[in-house]
């Protein structure tokens, strides 16, 4: 495998030396480069080195390595490691790899913006991001990943280098550091307590600024904003409308009465042909009779994530990541005598689910986002 960057490196009208320093390429990175040109095979221990390797890849023009990497870090992508996939993918203007970082941003917006990840963005990554179709519940959550995002910046600080940035971001005010994203936020779309309880802790605006938005939010007349902050009153939604669903045929329901307390595994080691981001289950039998908590398990017992059932509906606030090839139980908390199992497979689309399942509960629905939607 050729670089034609590193042909006029050695063999160029402008070559040198034998020999090459290259001191800014991470040794382990390239080491994982110099193994593809010569052997044509590699393999990530992780994204992070993923993300190395495509830039050198770039960098020096070896093109079917950088695809591998883009095909591998889109495999990966989910909305806990996207900040870090992202700045990547708009640094080297993957269209690809951004697409599917759109997709994750509108289906996972406040997992997106917990992610301990989300601090690393870059500022222009962060304006892109902010500026894209966000779908959550509550408004203060792009407030609080903002300020968030703006502490790290402060507090970031390479060992043993003082970089003219670092010093000048640590002499700004946090709110100078986070000023021109402020715009963002719709503040008039949160409730007065949420002001109080997420906005004023902060300490970034003054009273001066306060009092207008909570008299604007309180629907008052005559009252102007202040400078830099939007009108915008229109709340943020989730668009359910791009949801693909598969339904399980889990038998008749047979009228199952003796429920009591305890956990009934109705879905048990459950793979999925493809990775997904899981928004609701809704039973069309007895599965949730009595029950008021849904919980997901992984094959070794930790929880993935828990909701409460309403009626015959579990919604995922933050839609759950459920990797392909993976083994997953989903449990009801309250159990049944009722014990008849069955092996199946359902398919829906590309969505193939393979795993036991507790018969005589009547069918249930999954309804999902995938990567390829």
């Amino acid at each position: 495998m050729s670089s034609p960057v590193f042909e006029v490196m050695f063999f160029g009208p402008l070559a040198e030396k034998e020999i090459l320093i290259l001191s800014e390429d991470p040794p382990e990175s390239f080491r994982l480069l110099l193994k593809y040109m010569y052997c044509g095979s590699t393999k990530f221990l992780s994204v992070k080195l993923a993300m190395q390797v495509y830039c050198l890849a770039s960098k020096y023009q070896v093109d079917a390595l950088a695809k591998i990497c883009s095909k591998f870090l889109q495999r990966e992508l989910n909305a806990s490691n996207l900040p870090e996939i992202y700045d990547t993918a708009a640094l080297l203007k993957d269209i690809t790899l951004l697409n599917k970082c759109t997709q994750i941003v509108r289906q996972c917006s406040s997992a997106v913006l917990a992610s301990p990840q989300f601090c690393q963005l870059s500022r222009d990554s962060l304006r892109q991001l902010l500026q894209q179709e966000l779908c959550i519940k509550y408004e203060f959550e792009v407030y609080e990943a903002i300020v968030a995002w703006g502490t790290a910046q402060r507090n970031m600080c390479k060992e043993g280098e003082e970089s003219l940035r670092q010093e000048s971001l640590r002499q700004e005010s946090l709110r100078q550091v986070i000023e021109e994203f402020l715009p963002e936020v719709r503040f008039l779309t949160m409730t007065v307590d949420e002001v109080v309880e997420h906005v004023l802790p902060t300490k970034i605006f003054t009273p001066d600024e306060i009092i207008p938005i909570l008299m604007s939010i309180k629907n008052m007349k005559n009252v102007s904003l202040p400078t830099g902050f939007s009108n915008n009153r229109e709340k943020r939604y989730f668009d359910d409308s791009t949801l693909s669903s598969i339904r399980i045929q889990l038998g008749i329901a047979c009228g199952i009465k003796h429920f009591q307390p305890g956990e009934l595994s109705f879905l048990r080691k459950i793979t999925f042909s493809e990775a997904i981001y899981l928004k609701k289950i809704v039973c069309h039998g007895s599965i949730f009779q009595n029950c008021n908590t849904l919980t997901i398990k992984n094959v070794a017992g930790h929880v993935i994530a828990t909701t409460n059932v309403s009626g015959k509906e579990a919604n995922f606030e933050t839609p759950v990541s459920l990797a392909s090839g993976t083994e997953f139980d989903f449990y009801s908390n309250y159990a049944c005598n009722y014990r008849q199992t069955i092996s199946s497979t359902f398919t829906s689309g590309s969505l193939t689910i393979k795993g036991t399942f507790v018969s005589g509960l009547g069918d249930a629905t999954l309804f999902y986002w995938r990567l390829g939607n």
